[in-house]
């Protein structure tokens, strides 16, 4: 449903999803697209191979030390 509502959503998602080869998903709310990663290094892989206009936008977020 969220594509439908959003059409730049459905792109960046579909942008993403060619550029990976990890799964993309989206949060719950519907407010961000996310990779999971199984450790830094994966993640700053995957990082470096998102589009350069999206990467800007990208955070990498590590999981809770507790």
């Amino acid at each position: 449903a969220a594509r439908a509502v959003s059409p730049q959503m459905a792109k960046t998602w579909d942008r993403l999803s060619d550029a990976l080869t990890e799964p993309v998903s989206m949060t719950g709310s519907g407010s961000a697209l996310f990779v999971l990663a199984d450790d830094e290094d994966q993640a700053k892989s995957i990082l470096n191979r998102i589009p350069d206009d999206i990467r800007s936008k990208c955070v990498i977020v590590s999981q809770n030390p507790w």
